[in-house]
């Protein structure tokens, strides 16, 4: 099967074309109900986070017994995450370069 990718403002997206466009759909659902109540619907972290097989189990074998790990999360952080840019903050948190070498005999 041939992947395609869909492209957002944070570039490359691991989902396909009608996925991004779905997800972006439901955001702005979300936002449009927002103004309205004030509250974001829920929705589970995998259909928002869209992790890897691996990442997944590990997620998911570390909320296993926890009673207050978060499974569900606002649709609302899928606006908060695209708005995210960190090239803008990066100068601010590292503003040098520096490479280290190090050498043991």
């Amino acid at each position: 099967m041939r992947r395609h990718w869909a492209w957002g403002p944070l570039g490359r997206s691991v989902r396909r074309p009608d996925e991004w466009h779905d997800l972006l759909a439901r955001a702005r659902a979300d936002r449009e109900k927002r103004v309205i109540d004030g509250k974001s619907e829920l929705a589970d972290r995998s259909q928002i986070l869209l992790p890897d097989r691996q990442s997944a189990e590990l997620a998911a074998a570390a909320r296993k017994d926890n009673p207050n790990a978060i499974n569900a999360l606002p649709l609302e952080y899928i606006d908060e995450t695209l708005q995210f840019h960190p090239e803008w903050v990066v100068d601010k948190i590292a503003p040098r370069p520096v490479l280290f070498i190090t050498y043991r005999r």
